[in-house]
């Protein structure tokens, strides 16, 4: 369900200032750094494809088919144009792996600035974790340091300097030793997570050939690889590669946010939980099932003693059970682990859209309950309601609710949007995806 107004214009300015406002607004910059660099990806990569295509023509226009004795044939027609193509297409091809490598390097260099913003927290909160918590100063030092911040920052900084430069598996499990986070035992991905840094190593250090190094690792945490890796081979960068380790990063990202906040500030639970709903249902927004399942999966177990006690649990499994049914899944029950009848009407609406009871959704979308709830964006944009916002019962409500027609509505606003990017000299994007 969703509950963003928590998060919105008037939540934003006390969460920032709030001491655990730091690490989600540093997470919240990391996965805006990720969408960034998805947008990026999504650009430039089918302009790459379309360029292999073009290859391909000019292929076959280089080269003809010919009958010898022995049968057909290829001929080309000229040396000298082929030639000078094969040299380009050489150029294409390495900068196209140049990108894809770029892309996992970005997506782990990111990461690294947000760890190191919470490690930057965690010292501060925590001087017991330090390596020489008891390590004296001379008369010297102390006479050299500028003020005593000066001498706190140069201590963490060179504290977090001397772990950044040790491997990933070494940064999250010392997180995972101090905070129990529960990452290594918990986190689905933990492996692939390890996996995409090591290939990061690679295209860093070797430019993607496979290095003793690399298979060592992978063998000692035993990361499972194809057959056909050996040393010496090259490795690269599929779509489906870089979309895994866009959600991967996602997800690690959340959790170590999430579960640092809870454990230093354990009155930052219903910040933490406002901030996990709102993230998650955005991703409900962009269609992003699967990552949005595994979100409120981890959501969901979260112990009871580090949430807010309140609604947001049955939020969570609301939005669970959205992103399970567009996955094709059961949800009857994850639905039904929980008795709805005694809760708020806005709770059955949502019950019964899930199950598809149109005829009963649309007797309670009328409702004062839920309209006094529900929001008149809520019901334009909430993801729950993208199925039942189609049917002649959501914009027959609709349009006695609030006096409009859905449908017209709907195209004034994509007219809109289209002026504005006109306005702006962008691009037409297209209709939002409903």
């Amino acid at each position: 369900m969703s509950n963003k107004s928590a998060d919105k214009k008037e939540g934003e300015e006390p969460l920032k200032k709030a001491p655990w406002g730091h690490i989600l607004g540093s997470q919240s910059s990391f996965l805006n750094n990720l969408e960034c660099i998805g947008e990026m990806v999504s650009l430039v990569l089918p302009v790459l494809k379309n360029r292999d295509q073009e290859r391909k023509v000019r292929i076959n226009q280089l080269i003809e088919e010919i009958e010898t004795e022995k049968g057909k044939s290829l001929r080309i027609k000229s040396l000298t144009d082929i030639k000078e193509f094969a040299g380009h297409m050489q150029k294409m091809k390495q900068g196209d792996r140049m990108f894809r490598q770029g892309v996992i390097t970005s997506i782990v260099s990111k990461f690294d600035e947000f760890v190191i913003d919470v490690l930057n927290v965690c010292y501060r909160e925590n001087p017991g974790w330090l390596k020489n918590p008891d390590k004296k100063i001379s008369y010297k030092e102390l006479l050299e340091i500028e003020s005593l911040d000066a001498l706190k920052d140069e201590i963490i900084s060179k504290e977090i300097d001397g772990l950044m430069r040790d491997s990933h598996h070494i940064q999250i499990a010392f997180l995972d030793s101090k905070l129990k986070l529960g990452i290594e035992r918990e986190f689905p991905s933990w492996l692939e997570f390890l996996e995409i840094t090591e290939r990061r190593n690679l295209f860093v250090h070797t430019g993607g050939t496979v290095s003793p190094q690399y298979l060592e690792n992978c063998k000692k945490w035993k990361i499972s690889l194809d057959e056909q890796i050996k040393e010496g081979g090259h490795l690269t960068a599929t779509d489906e590669y870089i979309q895994k380790a866009i959600d991967c990063f996602y997800e690690l990202s959340v959790r170590v946010a999430q579960a640092i906040v809870r454990r230093i500030f354990p009155v930052s639970s219903e910040d933490a939980d406002n901030k996990l709903n709102n993230q998650s249902v955005d991703l409900l927004s962009e269609e992003r099932w699967e990552l949005a399942e595994r979100i409120f999966n981890f959501a969901l177990s979260i112990p009871e003693d580090l949430t807010s006690k309140g609604e947001m649990k049955y939020y969570f499994l609301i939005n669970r059970c959205i992103a399970m049914k567009h996955l094709g899944k059961s949800i009857h029950e994850c639905l039904h682990s929980v008795d709805w009848r005694p809760f708020h009407p806005k709770y059955n609406f949502a019950v019964a859209i899930l199950e598809e009871r149109y005829d009963e959704a649309e007797k309670l979308m009328r409702s004062t309950a839920v309209r006094e709830e529900v929001t008149e964006q809520c019901f334009k944009e909430w993801p729950l309601l993208r199925d039942f916002r189609k049917t002649e019962a959501f914009q027959s409500a609709y349009k006695e609710i609030f006096g409009k027609d859905y449908g017209e509505e709907l195209i004034e606003e994509v007219e809109r949007e289209i002026k504005a990017q006109q306005c702006m000299g962008l691009p037409d994007s297209g209709a939002p995806t409903l």
